[in-house]
């Protein structure tokens, strides 16, 4: 299907153009789709790793919290919580860029692992309880932040994916079928131009 549009030079020279313009833009398309599901398939066994990983930590960590309060009771189990207050998790969120798209880097800072209860105050199960939490964050903040790259990746490989199809499948071959009809009304009508010409030229004996 052509582009309406009047067979003339000016038109065959625009319509040419924009075929030119539409396959470099197909054939750049192209490379980035390749980029981006280069970067996808690279992810996967990222995803599923600490998918894992954060599955195992939080049934550790919660099986030692269970363990932990049955052991020290309510009113340990409140002196707890007061000295949880004092541990922090802070996150600078940048960014890097893969063919355009923003791809977070989350760097977590937290709190040392110092004591933080009078010795004799708490079981020792408690610093095993906050070593397992501090790795728990860890792996939560590197699944945020694989999980998000994988998503808005994703996204943009869908929204690629449509402008190749439609270049592909739609404006190429549209234009395509424009610079042909239009070639090939331009010689008909030459053609036409030469033959009247012709017999011009012998009604007059020339």
């Amino acid at each position: 299907m052509k582009v309406e549009m009047a067979a003339t030079r000016a038109n065959l020279i625009a319509a040419k153009e924009t075929l030119a313009m539409a396959q470099e833009g197909y054939d750049l398309l192209s490379q980035k789709r390749e980029v981006l599901l280069t970067e996808l398939l690279h992810l996967v066994n990222d995803v599923r790793r600490v998918q894992a990983d954060v599955a195992s930590a939080i049934s550790e960590a919660y099986t030692t919290l269970r363990r932990t309060l049955a052991l020290v009771g309510p009113d340990g189990a409140h002196r707890l919580i007061q000295g949880c207050r004092r541990l922090r998790a802070d996150v600078t969120v940048q960014e890097r860029s893969v063919m355009g798209v923003p791809i977070p880097l989350l760097q977590l800072t937290l709190s040392p692992l110092h004591p933080i209860w009078g010795l004799g105050e708490t079981p020792a199960l408690l610093d095993e309880l906050v070593q397992q939490f501090h790795r728990l964050v860890c792996l939560l903040a590197e699944q945020a932040e694989i999980e998000t790259t994988v998503r808005r990746l994703a996204r943009e490989l869908s929204r690629t994916q449509l402008r190749t199809n439609a270049l592909e499948h739609v404006i190429i071959p549209q234009y395509q079928d424009t610079v042909k009809f239009i070639q090939d009304t331009m010689e008909e009508r030459e053609r036409e131009e030469h033959f009247v010409l012709k017999r011009l030229k012998a009604g007059r004996g020339e």
